[in-house]
Parts: structure tokens; sequence; C-alpha cells
């Protein structure tokens, strides 16, 4: 490492001063913190480095990039948005935008809010995926395994770029679409669906192709500890089979948590029409095949911003799919999963005749309610009243290759298993189609 001197040039138009991206050319890296050897008149040498830095293992790095990630703590914003904007950044400053250009970048998150959180044992299927784009995944700065090591790195990517989008550029706000100057080009995020799935050995179909085709209906389900559990799977499968067996080859359960991200990407693949709930399949998605739909169902009145949500991310992304979003108020059809409010500390300052209203099903103590519980720790049964029209409206935009996006809000069921009552609100919007 005698005679390096590092250098290093921004990308001027490329988003805001935070979203800018700079590559540096011949930097050190040790225990989380780069050393850019330029501070002298004179070429630096390994002497005038930290006498730390002496005796350590070396190792040498073409690429990486160091991207920041504050929301990297699910599969969801993981592999929907982290990754993605990884992928960006690489193909963009790198060239690396396929298998051909394998192996990649190192990549490298930067944020300090989840350092210690170890994607390799917290969500091994979104480090498989990442292993499609780089050989080790993805690290965190302060805990790879390169930490002890001085690494060289011939060439470093750091920055976001304009198409990352869940920072705007101040920490601890998320602002989704907003961080976006503008949407990635369509040809980026097509090769970023085409290099994961070629990785994991399957194709992206056109349902286009074969628009009379039976189709294949998917229901995504939550493990019960998981919160957002379907109580009535089966039967829902059985009154789907019922209603629409002229249309359908099979109707099945996938239960991503007992499956590898290979087996879970195969079945969205193989799927026309997904029936789900909000949360981890959302970054699934963007492997549906080209006209498929989306149904996303959702139990409480509180968690319709969440088909907004969804809805952007399927436009961001530039999904050619249709979606469909569905709510109900109807409180009957849901069931709080007791196990996490009892365990909550705030539980012990209730009083007895909370805890008993709690128990009889009355309201639940405003104490208990936090955003994450009242949002998150429920399961629910699926209105049949409800589900059936929108599947009858996705299998007409397969059939017709008209892609829509319908989003409902349902008011309160009449029946026991609730009923289907016009909404107060409601748009449909042509999806944006990538080639």
């Amino acid at each position: 490492m005698h005679g390096v001197t590092s250098s290093h040039e921004c990308q001027e138009h490329d988003g805001t001063a935070n979203q800018r991206t700079c590559i540096y050319h011949n930097i050190l890296m040790q225990q989380g913190r780069a050393v850019l050897p330029v501070l002298r008149i004179r070429i630096t040498h390994v002497d005038d480095l930290n006498p730390a830095l002496r005796n350590a293992q070396t190792t040498q790095m073409p690429t990486a990039v160091f991207y920041f990630a504050p929301w990297a703590i699910n599969y969801y914003h993981s592999f929907a948005e982290t990754l993605v904007g990884m992928h960006i950044v690489a193909c963009l400053r790198f060239g690396h935008c396929d298998a051909s250009t394998m192996p990649g970048p190192r990549l490298f998150r930067i944020e300090v809010d989840w350092r210690d959180w170890d994607w390799s044992k917290s969500m091994p299927a979104l480090q498989d995926m990442a292993r499609c784009i780089s050989p080790e995944g993805i690290l965190h700065i302060n805990n790879s395994k390169h930490y002890e090591q001085v690494v060289w790195i011939e060439s470093a990517a750091m920055g976001i770029g304009p198409y990352n989008r869940a920072y705007g550029g101040q920490t601890g706000r998320k602002y989704f679409r907003k961080a976006y100057p503008q949407r990635p080009p369509a040809w980026l995020l097509q090769a970023f669906r085409d290099r994961i799935s070629s990785c994991l050995g399957f194709s992206i179909a056109d349902l286009s192709q074969k628009p009379h085709e039976k189709l294949y209906i998917t229901i995504v389900q939550r493990g019960d500890d998981q919160g957002r559990h379907i109580l009535n799977t089966r039967a829902t499968v059985k009154r789907i089979w019922d209603a629409f067996k002229p249309d359908l080859q099979h109707v099945r359960i996938m239960r991503p948590e007992e499956l590898s991200p290979k087996e879970v990407l195969h079945n969205m693949g193989n799927s026309h029409i997904v029936i789900t709930t909000h949360g981890a399949a959302l970054a699934n998605f963007l492997f549906l095949p080209k006209h498929a739909a989306v149904i996303e169902y959702m139990w409480h009145k509180e968690m319709v911003p969440e088909h907004r949500w969804s809805l952007e991310l399927l436009q961001d992304l530039q999904v050619p799919v249709s979606f469909l979003g569905l709510h109900t108020n109807e409180t009957r059809l849901g069931e709080w999963r007791r196990e996490s409010f009892i365990h909550q500390p705030k539980w012990q300052n209730l009083t007895k005749e909370q805890r008993l209203d709690f128990y009889e099903d009355k309201d639940l103590p405003a104490e208990l309610l936090d955003d994450m519980h009242r949002r998150w720790h429920m399961n629910f049964n699926l209105d049949f009243k409800m589900l059936e029209p929108a599947i009858r409206q996705a299998i007409n935009a397969i059939r017709s290759g008209v892609p829509v996006t319908n989003v409902h809000w349902i008011g309160n069921a009449t029946e026991s298993d609730g009923a289907h009552v016009p909404g107060v609100a409601s748009s449909t919007r042509r999806l944006m189609m990538s080639s």
C-alpha cells in the first residue's frame, strides 16, 4: 500500500446534497472508519497511518457501496428499499447491473441506530437474495467480518443517490415518495427483478401471453404468533373455489416463514392473484408476473392509509400489476392477540375492571393501544362478501390485459360474517407499466 493516495469525484446533479453519490478512489477502512490518505502534501505511506493499522490483516476490494438505510430493520424495508437502492447505486456507478458482472461490489450499511442488527441472523432470507448482488450479502460497517482488517478499497460509492425511497435527508424521518426527485428509470428496476429471479432460478412471466389460461390464486398466511394471521383461510379457499371454479387452476395457502426465498418468490412468480394483508409480502410483489393482481385486505379502520403505502410502493417500483385494496370496520372479524398485550409493562398498571373488560372483549384500555399493538398485533377473518367482487375485478383485469388500481373504503358489515357495503370513496387509475 505504499504510495497509495486517495481522490474523489461527486455527481453534482445527483439529487440533493444529502443524496449525492461520490466515488472515492483508494481508501483504507478499519473498525468501521475510513482513512483517506490525502492529508499531507507528500504521498502518504503506511508508516504515517495509525499504529493500530500497521499489523492488522489486510485485504483488498475492487469496489464497495456505502449506503445509509435508517429503516432497514425488517424484510419489507430492507428488500424493497435498501437492497433495491444499493442495486441502483452499484449499477449506475460501477456498471454492476446483472449476473454477468458478478462478483459485484461489497455492500455496507452505515446507519448508527441499527448497527448491531445482523441480517445474517435476523433476516437470513434477505441475505440469500443480497448475495445475488454481492458475494457477502449486506454487511454493517461496524460488525462485518472485515472489522479488524485493514481493507484497501479501490473505488467506493458513498451516498444514496436520487432514487432512495425511504430517506429524504433528515435523520429519523420517513418520506417515502417525497424522497424521490424522480422515479428510477424502469430499466433499472427491471434489471433488479431479472438478476434476482435469474439468481434464484426462475423467470418472471407475462400473463398477457396467455390471458385465458386457468388461474392460480395465492393467499399469503402469516404465522399466528406474528399477528396479521388469517383465521379462516381454509373456509375462504373453499368459497373461492366454489365461486370461481371455471376460472381457476388452484387456490393455495402460502406460509412464507416456512419457505426458502427461492420457494417464496417461485410461488409469487407463478401466481395470477395474490391475497394478502399489509406486511413483508409487499416486497415480493416485485416478482409477480406482468398483469397479475394484488388484493390487499385490511381488518381495522386505522389501516386504510396502508393501502396508499402499498400502492405507492407498486408505483414507485413500477411493478406492472393491478392493485385492489379492501378494508372493513367490522371489529367482530378481528381477534386481538392477547398475549401481545399482557406482556406489556403497561399491563401491570391496569385496574381489575380494565383487565376484566379486556378479557370480555369490551373496549380495550387506551393505555394498551399504542400504535404497534393497535395496528399489527391482531388476527382476523376474511370477509368473503368483500373479497368476491374484488376477485372478479382482478380476473377481468387479467383477461383484458388492462391493469386497474381500485382502493375501496368499506363500511361496517351487517351480517355475522360481514356484508359488502359500498365505500365512501373509490378510485380507478391506470398503474404505471414498465417495459
